[in-house]
């Protein structure tokens, strides 16, 4: 069976390139000049995403190598792949391609080992004020779920027969962390409103470390000490890291996936663009009338999410997907520097018309 028909390629060449290249692609992006005198730069993007491309598929080609080591596979397709991919990879990095992508895996691996080792440097004070600034929002979210009040919701029941059940406080825990928010900054000014813009970088490596210690934390966690019978060891470690092995893990009593999904995903969504337009303002002195469209839209959405979350416990999320590197990554790093990351962009380059 050739690399693209059968499984390898889902099971363990799509997940490592994925874990090793989320990462990066959100450090392009954040590095990335999109805008040349107002507008915007096809060949700024066209970098980003054939370099993506290119990464992933080097990655994939990698792993096919291994494969073909141990004697799987069809010989003659996996091979003309790998040429393929070492073509490309040649023409992105070269002088002449260098302008629509040239992400090679020594600068993958710098690139991914810089954006790590970041999160560690505890002489650092901008990092240590990031880790202080996540770890704080955590313990707050994790108090309030405790305390704040609700009815019980059940999900659905699994085929093994569990029924996970929440405590349905989602809205009124989002309006308490505003509030607190606001008192901290604005009343005790024990940190600036635009705490979350002055340090979007230190978050970003702070929360894709965190994101992959807690995945390592949750596949030996799996292995040793499953939370219900809802678990499944496929025997291949990249798959297992990638796409979870628990359904529902609980650690202290807390669902893990309620606190990445609800709480640190779509919880800090709201405090991050306010943070935002709180920088816009700083630094240019009022806040624009798109600043505010764009608060409102979103934290409608967000207040409706909140308003509905039983239901988000029945979706295929929560139901189906395992408590892995693509769901908490997605919710730790993807949801906060992505989703956010435009109202970041908006604050950073007010237009004057």
């Amino acid at each position: 069976m050739g690399f693209w028909s059968g499984t390898f390629f889902r099971d363990v060449a799509a997940p490592t390139a994925l874990i090793m290249i989320c990462p990066l692609m959100l450090q392009e992006l954040r590095n990335a000049n999109l805008y040349r005198g107002g507008k915007l730069d096809w060949l700024e993007v066209a970098h980003i995403v054939v370099g993506g491309a290119v990464a992933v598929g080097v990655w994939a080609a990698l792993a096919s190598v291994a494969r073909l080591a141990r004697g799987e596979g069809n010989v003659v397709s996996d091979l003309s792949l790998v040429v393929a991919l070492v073509a490309a990879l040649r023409v992105a990095t070269s002088e002449s391609g260098a302008a629509v992508g040239a992400i090679d895996p020594l600068r993958a691996f710098k690139m991914h080992y810089n954006l790590t080792a970041t999160a560690f440097d505890v002489a650092n004070e901008r990092v240590v004020t990031a880790w202080a600034l996540a770890g704080g929002f955590l313990a707050l979210q994790m108090v309030l779920i405790k305390l704040v009040p609700g009815r019980v919701v059940e999900g659905p029941v699994t085929s093994n027969g569990n029924v996970p059940t929440y405590v349905d406080n989602a809205f009124a825990v989002n309006l308490l962390v505003m509030g607190a928010f606001y008192a901290a900054s604005e009343h005790l000014e024990l940190f600036p409103a635009s705490i979350a813009y002055d340090l979007f970088a230190e978050l970003g490596a702070v929360l894709n470390a965190a994101s992959l210690i807690v995945c390592a934390l949750l596949f030996v966690k799996g292995h040793v000490a499953p939370s219900s019978s809802d678990y499944v060891v496929s025997g291949n470690p990249v798959l297992d890291f990638f796409g979870g092995i628990e359904l529902y893990p609980r650690v202290l009593g807390f669902s893990v996936k309620q606190l990445s999904n609800v709480c640190f995903g779509m919880g800090s969504w709201p405090v991050l663009i306010a943070s935002f337009a709180a920088a816009q303002k700083a630094r240019h002195g009022f806040i624009a009338d798109s600043m505010w469209v764009s608060l409102l839209l979103q934290e409608v959405y967000i207040a409706k999410f909140a308003w509905w979350v039983s239901g988000y416990y029945r979706s295929i999320d929560i139901h189906h997907d395992n408590a892995g590197f693509y769901l908490i990554w997605g919710c730790l790093c993807f949801v906060p520097g992505r989703a956010c990351g435009a109202r970041r962009e908006a604050a950073r380059r007010l237009r004057r018309h």
